[in-house]
């Protein structure tokens, strides 16, 4: 936060004064109109294609980057993009992820897609947005992009419009000259679909003034941001105008972006941390930030390179999650990394151990925040100048009410807890979203009196920082008995051989669950399952909390973000749990396979020959969860 906030009591003096006296953005357009006539001829946004040290981004400054978003919402404009027809963006990381997003947002809504989810996935969420235009990816090698969203176009039969982005504009001349005699031009998946070239597109386009006259006003929806799982029907958050322009301004309060630092950003833009945090919300400061390419950390150019490139670019801070941050400790640093200052880190609890020693192999300041796509995009996070708590996620932002509650049966607010004590995290404010596309979905998420259930647990402590303990299904409960699995990663990523840890809870007949836990190591570590439960036995304080088994896998899932995914090592500790009491009752043979159903949850499918079926329910029947039993 800036100098003057440090603690809670800061916070409040700013809130003295009503939100719309301090807010300098009533819409992101605001944002970058603000920033042409402020910044000008200062670099707002650069690329870096390969993520090599050694290589010359391309660059453009304040007025530049208004000036590409202002032709791609005329662009978009003449297309026929409206509020009730949006324009669904699935595309890498690439400056014209930006263009597209910002432009469509001000021509009529944005739709940001995850470009490596699964065809059928990706034509449930453009038709849930009701898109009409889709933005993506030309055919290009090393990807498949354009063909999954082709085939995606299937389940979503209201798309009429496709437009195509062409990164081979960012090529040396040879290797892009080479490319083009090799293309073909790309075929439309339908015949009612127009294909329209991004680059042409909008070059044909004004890009001094809008050509249109739409009105848009801080409640307007600017976004639709996918949330919610792999599984179901699409869950779609809706984000307004005023949500993003607070966040826009609010954040460098917490980030400590200023005119001309460089934050660079390698989470994907699909995904409002890379958007807002390494994107709007530098721009609303000044800031510098550099795209590190397509990939974003996915490329292992980038992660081979990142020390060298934070020297080469004098990069200020960069924004990861858990996941990263133990690659990047894999790397060795050979660079200068004087001009990094921060690291921030907020999709996940980051363990203490990481975090030490992150800060002392780079001497950068790792800083926790904490939010999530409803509430736009960050609720609170650790002051830069103010007392940094290791563990904790901060304290919250200003003008953004934060509680921890019961919840009852029915989804209300029952009370709050006492300092100290766990509970519902639970949030109210200019950033809470609108509510999903699907009002549905509403309930048990938006409460009464504009409250925000962030189906995350926490607890407060007497300075106002939010310590969080978990999510409401993330619980281990053991005959009774709540387990936070953090208690038992947090001490299993301290062992020098772990890279990731995750606890779950495994079903079990008589305590309800067990805690299990999943390992991944370091490059080139080898330990033994055992000797990690004794390590994990010799520091969890809490008994009950000792994991009985962990597994060590070759690679830890993770979501698009990288997060660490837990529902399939649900599945995995379930098939174990099953399969071992199966054993003991004598039926070796069974064969288990579990999965993830969209209105069951888990669920175990068991085969057993037609003789044993009698002993194979009696077993099953021991289980509190959905169990299939077929006859092989």
């Amino acid at each position: 936060m800036t100098a003057g906030i440090r603690t809670l009591a800061d916070i409040r003096a700013i809130e003295a004064v009503p939100l719309d006296e301090r807010l300098p953005f009533r819409t992101t357009w605001d944002v970058f109109e603000q920033g042409a006539r402020t910044y000008g001829d200062m670099p707002a946004l650069s690329f870096l294609m390969f993520g090599s040290a050694d290589e010359i981004p391309t660059t453009w400054s304040y007025r530049g980057l208004l000036n590409a978003i202002t032709r791609t919402a005329n662009a978009f404009n003449a297309l026929g993009v409206r509020e009730d027809a949006p324009v669904s963006i699935v595309l890498p990381n690439l400056p014209e992820t930006h263009f597209a997003l910002w432009g469509a947002e001000r021509a009529g809504v944005a739709n940001m897609v995850n470009p490596l989810l699964e065809p059928e996935h990706i034509g449930g969420i453009i038709a849930a947005a009701r898109s009409q235009t889709v933005v993506t990816m030309a055919p290009f090698p090393g990807t498949e992009i354009f063909q999954s969203v082709a085939a995606a176009l299937v389940h979503a039969p209201a798309v009429r419009t496709l437009v195509l982005v062409d990164p081979a504009v960012y090529l040396p001349t040879p290797m892009r000259d080479a490319l083009a005699a090799q293309r073909t031009a790309p075929v439309a998946p339908r015949d009612d679909i127009a294909i329209h070239d991004f680059h042409a597109l909008t070059a044909a386009a004004d890009g001094e003034r809008l050509t249109f006259d739409r009105p848009i006003t801080p409640d307007t929806i600017a976004s639709l941001f996918h949330t919610g799982g792999t599984t179901g029907l699409p869950k779609l958050a809706q984000h307004s105008h005023r949500n993003e322009a607070f966040e826009a301004w609010v954040v460098p309060l917490g980030s400590g972006a200023q005119p001309g630092r460089v934050m660079l950003c390698g989470l994907p833009l699909f995904h409002v941390n890379g958007v807002t945090v390494t994107g709007l919300a530098a721009w609303a400061a000044g800031g510098h930030v550099l795209l590190a390419t397509p990939q974003g950390y996915r490329n292992p150019t980038l992660i081979g390179q990142f020390w060298c490139v934070i020297e080469r670019h004098r990069v200020n801070m960069f924004s990861g999650v858990p996941t990263l941050y133990a690659r990047l400790l894999d790397q060795p640093i050979d660079a200068d990394l004087s001009s990094l200052e921060f690291g921030y880190c907020g999709a996940a609890p980051m363990p203490p151990d990481l975090i030490r020693r992150f800060e002392e192999a780079t001497g950068a300041q790792i800083v926790e925040g904490y939010g999530l796509t409803e509430g736009t995009c960050v609720s609170a996070t650790n002051p830069v100048h103010g007392e940094h708590r290791m563990g904790s996620v901060g304290l919250r932002l200003p003008y953004q009410e934060l509680r921890v509650v019961d919840l009852s049966t029915a989804g209300e607010i029952a009370g709050d807890k006492p300092t100290g004590e766990a509970g519902a995290v639970v949030i109210r404010g200019p950033n809470v979203f609108p509510g999903y596309t699907a009002a549905d979905r509403n309930a048990g998420v938006l409460l009464a009196d504009g409250w925000l259930a962030t189906g995350d647990l926490g607890r407060l402590d007497p300075d106002g920082y939010l310590w969080l303990t978990g999510r409401a299904k993330d619980l281990i409960i053991r005959g009774g008995h709540n387990i936070d699995p953090a208690v038992i990663e947090d001490v299993l990523a301290a062992h020098p051989a772990v890279a990731l840890a995750a606890a779950v809870g495994s079903p079990d007949p008589y305590a309800g669950e067990l805690p299990v836990a999943f390992v991944s190591l370091r490059p080139g570590a080898e330990v033994e399952a055992d000797a990690l439960r004794a390590f994990a036995a010799e520091r969890i304080t809490e008994r009950a909390a000792v994991p009985v088994a962990i597994t060590v896998l070759e690679e830890m899932p993770v979501t698009a973000v990288g997060k660490t995914f837990k529902p399939p090592l649900r599945v995995l500790a379930a098939e174990a749990s099953l399969y071992r009491h199966l054993a003991e009752a004598g039926l070796a043979g069974a064969q288990v396979a579990g999965r993830q159903d969209a209105e069951r949850g888990l669920v175990l499918e068991v085969r057993v020959p037609g003789r044993a079926l009698q002993q194979v329910h009696a077993v099953c029947a021991k289980f509190a969860i959905t169990i299939e039993v077929v006859v092989s």
